[in-house]
């Protein structure tokens, strides 16, 4: 058993007498070291000051070919699609557009993905 808050899979429930027990939330997983988080190591600051301040946007009529020379000229694997008010309604990523290449070459293969929706 793990100490409180060594693995992001821990959660703390109650039992009966009025204890709380630390329990894994996927018994049947194994977790990697990679997976193990020292919650008191993790910054404390605001998460503004990690975000990207002024994120990659297209409208929602954009093609993928202009996503596609957004993200190679900004750097980014995903661009921010806003709509006429500019709210953000979704997210672009660049495997969203190896999808869409596959699909354009295999249409049977957008079928297929529906299908398993």
């Amino acid at each position: 058993m793990l100490p409180d808050g060594a693995c992001s899979l821990q959660d703390r429930q109650a039992v009966p007498g009025g204890r709380t027990e630390t329990t894994c939330r996927d018994p049947e997983g194994v977790p990697n070291d990679w997976q193990m988080l020292d919650v008191a190591a993790l910054p404390a600051e605001d998460v503004r000051h990690f975000m990207t301040a002024d994120p990659v946007t297209v409208n929602e009529g954009a093609d993928i070919r202009t996503i596609a020379r957004l993200m190679t000229d900004a750097l980014v694997h995903r661009v921010v699609v806003i709509d006429a008010q500019n709210h953000p309604v979704g997210v672009v990523s660049g495997t969203d557009l190896i999808a869409a290449l596959v699909y354009a070459s295999e249409p049977e293969a957008v079928h297929q993905c529906n299908a398993t929706r």
